[in-house]
């Protein structure tokens, strides 16, 4: 019985090794058809756009030096509000508010991924004058 143990254990030893090996030369074959083809970020990326009313309805201070406009978007009949602050990480100086006036409207720009790993949604407050015929 112990020179059937020591075969065993020189079997074990010397086919083991290669036995370690053949399994990982399996493994490594077939996970070779994912190697470079993980999800990369980025693009290409198509998206749906949109583009909503953004209407001034009143003017807010952040300090002593800088302002901020404070809007009204409307989009699929609900009414929300946000400041040019949030949208654009951005103040105004005084003198630069009175080119605004409250009911002025500009462009609220959505963009929801259709297809890509990109970033799934992103806005844009855009300061041109919004028109019904603006891409909605």
């Amino acid at each position: 019985m112990n020179k059937l143990t020591e075969n065993s254990k020189t079997f074990f030893l010397n086919h083991g090794f290669r036995n370690l090996v053949v399994v990982q030369l399996v493994f490594l074959f077939t996970q070779c058809q994912y190697f470079g083809k993980q999800i990369v970020d980025g693009g290409p990326c198509s998206y749906n756009t949109k583009i909503y009313p953004a209407k001034i309805i009143g003017f807010t201070t952040y300090d002593s030096i800088h302002w901020d406009l404070v809007f009204e978007r409307k989009r699929d009949n609900k009414i929300d509000s946000f400041t040019y602050s949030y949208a654009t990480k951005n103040y105004f100086l005084k003198d630069e508010l009175s080119k605004f006036n409250i009911g002025n409207t500009y462009q609220w720009k959505e963009m929801n991924i259709i297809d890509g790993h990109c970033t799934p949604v992103v806005t844009t407050l855009i300061m041109q004058p919004y028109q019904p015929t603006n891409l909605k």
